[in-house]
C-alpha cells in the first residue's frame, strides 16, 4: 500500500508547500508534464480511493462512538461518497494534483524528474514503489516504540534541565507526566 507516502504529500500540500513553490519561476510545459507522469507512476491516481478507505474508517469509528446502532453499512456509504468526492476534485483548478506538482517542481530539477522516471521503470524502481511504504510504515512503529522505551528517562530529563533553569518548581508534575 502506497498510503503512508501519498498521505505525506497530501499533507505537505496541504500545509502550504505548494504556496512556497508558486513564488518560484515558472517551468517548461515539458517539465510539468514529467512532473505528472511521475505523479501517476507513483500511484498519485489511487489517493482517492486510498484516502476515502482510512477516512471512512475514521468517520465511521467517530459515528459509532456517538451513534452505536449505526449499520456497518454506513462506512460502505462514506466510504463510496469519499472516494467519489475526492476523485472529482483530484484534477482541476484547486485540485490535490494542482498542489501537489509544484512541490516537486520546487525540489527536482527537470532532469532529477525524468532520471526519477527512469528508476521507477526498472524492476528495482518498481519493487521500491511496492515495498517503500511497508517499510516507511514499519520504521514509523520502530521509532515510536523506541520513543516509548525512553519515555522515563525523558521526562526526567527535561524535569531536570527545566528546574536548573528555573522554569518549572523544584517539586511538582514533570512535563509529559499527569497528576497522581
Amino acid at each position: 500500500m502506497r498510503l503512508p507516502r501519498l498521505c505525506a504529500l497530501v499533507l505537505a500540500a496541504l500545509l502550504g508547500l505548494p504556496a512556497l513553490a508558486e513564488d518560484s519561476p515558472a517551468s517548461s510545459p515539458e517539465k510539468q508534464a514529467d512532473i505528472r507522469k511521475l505523479m501517476d507512476v507513483m500511484g498519485t491516481g489511487n489517493l482517492p480511493r486510498q484516502l476515502a478507505i482510512s477516512g471512512s474508517r475514521r468517520m465511521f469509528q467517530a459515528l459509532k462512538t456517538t451513534r452505536p446502532e449505526t449499520p456497518e453499512r454506513a462506512q460502505e456509504v462514506m466510504q463510496r461518497e469519499l472516494a467519489q468526492l475526492l476523485a472529482e476534485n483530484m484534477d482541476g483548478r484547486g485540485g490535490l494534483n494542482e498542489r501537489i506538482a509544484p512541490v516537486y517542481d520546487k525540489h527536482f530539477t527537470h532532469e532529477e524528474i525524468r532520471e526519477l522516471l527512469a528508476f521507477y521503470q526498472t524492476s528495482l524502481g518498481r519493487k521500491t514503489l511496492g515495498v517503500m511504504p511497508r517499510v516507511n510504515m514499519e520504521s514509523l512503529v520502530a521509532t515510536q516504540q523506541w520513543l516509548a522505551s525512553l519515555r522515563p528517562e525523558i521526562d526526567r530529563r527535561v524535569t531536570e534541565a527545566l528546574r536548573r533553569e528555573g522554569l518549572l518548581p523544584q517539586s511538582g508534575t514533570a512535563p509529559g507526566q499527569q497528576n497522581k
